[in-house]
């Protein structure tokens, strides 16, 4: 039960991080039926994937090897694909958390393939071979880059979206809504610039109104 859950919960994990570079690409949100029938699909491939090899034949060093390896290909292949989506986007996003998501969702991926070369090497032996004690630190600090550039990401869409609404919210102040064409605060708002700018030159100003 133990590695069934903790190979689902691996398995969301990768499917959590897809939807959150999904909703950073596309500016949308995933839609919650796609999103349940996505995370449902995971967790019955990860638990079908655990028992067929937890169940299998071989020794446990090669049972470990086959389900882990499985596990950080497909994840692997998945960081990559998501960190060629999100550095595409890089044209039309000023800040710089897009870049640090695609770079860190890249290294990552390479990382999930080594170890799954790494755990693929258990196959011919009977005793589960141990990754090194800095590569804990490693995962750590790409983990750790991939939610910081999720954040810095987000933000910075918060922050765009805010300035467009600003520029809409000033555009409709002074235009009509229906035709897009200046209203009379406009009308107005420049009548008062232009009467001071002809104060200050001392000159005169004509305003020609039609009814």
């Amino acid at each position: 039960v133990p590695s069934v859950l903790a190979t689902a919960a691996a398995y969301l994990h990768v499917g959590w991080l897809a939807f959150g570079a999904y909703e950073l690409v596309r500016r949308r949100p995933v839609r919650l039926a796609e999103s349940k029938r996505v995370l449902i699909g995971l967790a019955v491939f990860a638990t079908f994937m655990s028992l067929l090899f937890t169940m299998g034949s071989g020794t446990p060093a090669q049972r470990y090897g086959a389900r882990m390896g499985v596990y950080a290909l497909l994840s692997g292949l998945a960081f990559i694909v998501m960190a060629g989506a999100i550095w595409k986007t890089r044209r039309r996003r000023a800040g710089v958390g897009s870049t640090v998501l695609g770079v860190a969702l890249a290294f990552h991926g390479i990382q999930q393939i080594y170890e799954s070369v790494f755990a693929y090497s258990a196959l011919s032996g009977s005793v589960r071979p141990e990754m090194p004690l800095y590569w804990g630190f490693i995962d750590l600090l790409l983990q750790s880059l991939i939610g910081l550039g999720m954040i810095a990401s987000l933000l910075e869409d918060e922050r765009e979206a805010a300035a467009i609404t600003a520029d809409e919210v000033d555009h409709l102040a002074y235009h009509d809504a229906l035709t897009g064409l200046p209203n009379r605060p406009l009308f107005m708002d420049r009548l008062i610039i232009a009467v001071a700018q002809a104060n200050r030159a001392n000159q005169k100003l004509a305003v020609f109104f039609l009814d």
